[in-house]
């Protein structure tokens, strides 16, 4: 395809909305492009010619596909698992997805609503922590309106950053040649701690300004498969040119199956100064 459009407002309330581009790699717009397609908005420019409409009707069984033969027959019975999908763009296609790997899963806005999207999940988890406490669940993970953030909850609680994540799963990653580099790219808001652990383990760490953007861009310009923000945006470059909260969950429960830990146990060597 010649582009990519999606109409979100990403994390925001329901009474914003946006546009976001997508070139044919895959990748968000870079800003000088950006900036050309938001000065053609005062041109009032009109189509010469008319296209045509094709409903992609298969979209959402061949997205289920891929991520069926990415992470490979997911099987995590005996787990206790919260879904948050934020009444957004995940509320069908998770549940359905994550229902197949034999793990008990409990549902949060699970049904689409352009009322109250964003009001909870990755934007406001508290609920998603409460309910993994209340249900003595082993985890919880709570998507965004878009779909395009995960954010991780332990079996206490407690919300995992993904600057944590990250850095407690590359050297694992890079071991099981998940990852091809000894790198990672961070952005500026990224702790210290998680970089630091990094660092102690060869990893070079590359910050870039705030945004999956920036993030997504320089880990191709560095041939760089991880990378991602505190927030939950986080890209596996092996598989996908953009951050994917469902991906990421599935990716993150098979790891954990993998090493035979709890969220908990994998992150907490990785120390997070205040």
């Amino acid at each position: 395809f010649d582009l990519g459009l999606v109409i979100s407002a990403s994390h925001n309330p329901p009474e914003d909305n946006g546009l976001k581009f997508y070139n044919p790699e895959g990748l968000k717009l870079a800003v000088a492009e950006e900036e050309r397609v938001e000065a053609c908005l005062s041109l009032n420019h009109t189509g010469q010619s008319f296209g045509n409409i094709r409903t992609f009707s298969e979209a959402q069984e061949r997205y289920l596909e891929l991520l069926r033969k990415w992470v490979k027959s997911p099987r995590f019975s005996g787990l206790k698992i919260v879904l948050d999908c934020a009444f957004g763009a995940t509320a069908v296609v998770a549940p359905e997805i994550f229902q197949e790997s034999c793990a008990e899963i409990h549902l949060l806005g699970a049904e689409p609503d352009g009322a109250k999207i964003n009001a909870s999940g990755a934007a406001s988890p508290t609920l998603l922590s409460q309910t993994v406490r209340e249900l003595s669940a082993d985890l919880g993970i709570g998507f965004d309106g878009d779909g395009d953030r995960a954010v991780f909850v332990d079996e206490t609680g407690a919300i995992v950053e993904g600057d944590q994540l990250m850095a407690a799963l590359a050297p694992h990653l890079l071991g099981w040649g998940e990852i091809r580099k000894k790198a990672v790219v961070f952005t500026v808001l990224a702790n210290l701690g998680a970089e630091a652990y990094l660092q102690e383990r060869g990893f070079e760490v590359l910050r870039v300004p705030v945004g999956d953007r920036f993030v997504a861009w320089t880990m191709r310009e560095h041939a760089i498969d991880l990378g991602g923000e505190p927030s939950g945006h986080i890209v596996f470059r092996r598989y996908s040119t953009t951050g994917d909260g469902i991906l990421t969950g599935l990716l993150v429960l098979s790891y954990l199956a993998r090493l035979g830990k709890t969220l908990r146990e994998l992150v907490s060597p990785v120390p997070m100064y205040p």
